[in-house]
């Protein structure tokens, strides 16, 4: 999402800028993930980019890390350790082991995030337990950068003895895949980098505690409309009940109807579209609704009220809720834009040395 007209340019600005939106209420242990962190680790360059102008890791927006992947908007991350810090700390409080599973954990930078958090508790918090905290994605490339991330930042954790944090290839689908945990037992929190519904969830409730909180983008597809909301979900006897509804984001996608969805949606919609001439009215309309939002806040309170004050406010959170919806809709153009001139570059490329 746009969050910023000027965007961050160093990772002590980057820092500083999340600070500023005031996101976060938990700045003691969640202040910590951001200021060690430094984003340019979780993000690759693009190709062709030939000085800081071509890229900027340090940008708030969702970054695309290959695979057709983006690194999630860091402001997404910075609500999701706000969101999960409660529970967190709850059952921790209860002294014995919490597993944690970050899905979708790409570079790892919000596996990470999760673990720095939960060091700083410790460090305040007396008689707490301990964290199992396993970062999965299904590409072995993603992991292998993670891995490598953990290492250089692992000297970040103070209670290392108390933090086990580990990396693995895992598909959430694939039900024979194991989560290699240090320790036997059922999964205390799932946090979600990617979109889910409450079906596939459903299929995995017997690996979660009776009272395990899930937070994910939970997607429901009718009629051609996909509708994805930002959700907190906790386990019970009766099924998933929503905590909260963190944030919302619905749009509509024109597909062939000769072929499935699963047969290629987003190919099929950017195909269909004129993704330049799209990619452009978004743009414009991201523009407008930043500019209204900032004229918005400043009507309700200005910079001092978070972004859970705001929210409250129904003509804010309507203006947030449609300029996530032009920011999702600009980054897959974005993407498919990049992607497409990248293929033909290199089919090109193949026929000149043929």
């Amino acid at each position: 999402m746009g969050w910023s007209a000027k965007q961050p340019k160093s990772h002590q600005e980057h820092y500083q800028t999340l600070k500023n939106l005031n996101i976060y209420t938990d700045s003691r242990d969640i202040d910590p993930a951001f200021k060690h962190l430094d984003k340019r680790d979780f993000c690759i360059p693009k190709k062709n980019a030939t000085n800081a102008e071509d890229f900027n890791p340090y940008t708030v927006d969702p970054q695309n890390i290959g695979h057709n992947q983006c690194f999630t908007s860091t402001v997404m991350h910075a609500i999701s350790l706000q969101v999960l810090r409660e529970g967190i700390m709850k059952k921790l409080q209860r002294n014995r082991v919490l597993r944690m599973v970050d899905y979708g954990c790409g570079y790892g930078y919000s596996t990470l995030a999760f673990a720095i958090m939960v060091d700083n508790m410790m460090k305040y918090e007396k008689g707490m337990g301990k964290l199992e905290i396993m970062g999965a994605d299904v590409y072995q490339d993603f992991i292998e950068k993670a891995i490598m991330n953990s290492q250089n930042y692992r000297g970040k954790i103070v209670n290392q003895e108390s933090i086990y944090l580990g990396f693995q290839v895992n598909d959430y689908l694939e039900s024979e895949q194991k989560l290699k945990f240090k320790t036997q037992g059922p999964i205390d929190i799932m946090n979600f980098g990617f979109e889910t519904s409450l079906e596939a969830l459903e299929t995995k409730r017997n690996l979660l505690a009776s009272d395990a909180l899930i937070l994910a983008p939970i997607s429901k597809d009718e009629l051609g409309s996909l509708e994805q909301t930002y959700t907190l979900l906790q386990n019970s006897r009766q099924g998933f009940k929503v905590v909260s509804e963190i944030m919302k984001t619905s749009f509509s996608m024109r597909v062939d109807k000769e072929k499935q969805v699963n047969d290629g949606l987003d190919a099929d919609y950017f195909v269909t579209y004129k993704m330049s001439e799209q990619l452009k009215t978004f743009k414009e309309s991201i523009k407008r609704l930043e500019g209204k939002f900032v004229a918005l806040r400043k009507i309700h309170g200005g910079e001092t009220l978070k972004l859970g004050e705001l929210m409250k406010v129904e003509e804010i959170k309507q203006v947030l809720i449609e300029l996530g919806d032009a920011k999702k809709k600009a980054q897959k153009l974005e993407f498919a834009i990049r992607d497409t001139t990248e293929q033909a570059e290199e089919d090109d490329n193949q026929e000149i040395k043929q």
